[in-house]
């Protein structure tokens, strides 16, 4: 992936289609480049993922593909600053990390059985229950904790995106709330996107790798191009 390429057609995208909303009505965008190049390295890291086919986790591509699908939501909803869809892809986000993270630590699962699970069994009576995740609070990442610190932060992630998806009442009729969407936006605070997309990038950079085994040696040629490119622009 060429990420300065991608994040100049990144901010035309916006200033094309998205100008007329409150995020994106000056030629300052709502992510700061830095931002914009984390979330285009998660997203290389998942185009990689999915094509992944020799690891012995084969849940980890189909979970990739749905990684995929809600990173592109989750950066068309940043350009329409609409807090409760930036709240439901980052949730299903979150949820869908964790689901990687049970097919690797748990009792082997088929994709769609790792799909059903509820919250009690996929964390507390399956991740958190397991013995790889005890041994995560050994293993110190740089100046981040643990890597069992790293993990609790998604989980973290996923309870408090969870309590924000519930229906805020508006006494206005559908049209003028959309608008006011549009040309107010509805509060949605910067620093919260930052954050999270900054522990996003920890896990998925310094973290995830090792949890799912990567191992560079069995990928392609051209995933393996893609991998060392994607690591040469922290």
């Amino acid at each position: 992936m060429d990420f300065s390429n991608e994040i100049d057609e990144f901010n035309e995208l916006r200033k094309k289609y998205f100008t007329n909303f409150y995020s994106n009505n000056s030629q300052t965008s709502v992510l700061t480049k830095r931002e914009t190049l984390c979330l285009f390295q998660i997203i290389n890291l998942f185009q990689i993922l999915k094509d992944y086919d020799v690891s012995q986790n084969k849940a980890l591509p189909e979970l990739s593909k749905m990684c995929l699908d809600t990173l592109y939501n989750f950066m068309i909803a940043i350009l329409t600053n609409n807090d409760l869809f930036i709240a439901a892809c980052t949730r299903q986000f979150d949820e869908e990390l964790l689901e990687i993270v049970y097919s690797e630590f748990c009792s082997y699962k088929s994709f769609e059985g790792i799909l059903k699970l509820n919250y009690r069994r996929l964390w507390e009576d399956g991740i958190q229950n397991s013995s790889n995740y005890k041994k995560l609070s050994k293993t110190r990442n740089t100046n981040k904790g643990t890597d069992k610190d790293i993990l609790d932060t998604i989980n973290c992630l996923f309870k408090k995106d969870s309590d924000k998806l519930h229906f805020k009442y508006q006494d206005i009729n559908s049209t003028e709330y959309l608008e006011q969407i549009i040309k107010e936006g509805i509060e949605f605070r910067k620093s919260n996107l930052s954050s999270h997309i900054k522990q996003y990038y920890i896990f998925c950079m310094q973290l995830l790798p090792s949890i799912i085994k990567l191992n560079i040696n069995l990928m392609s040629q051209n995933q393996k191009h893609e991998y060392l490119n994607l690591r040469r622009n922290p």
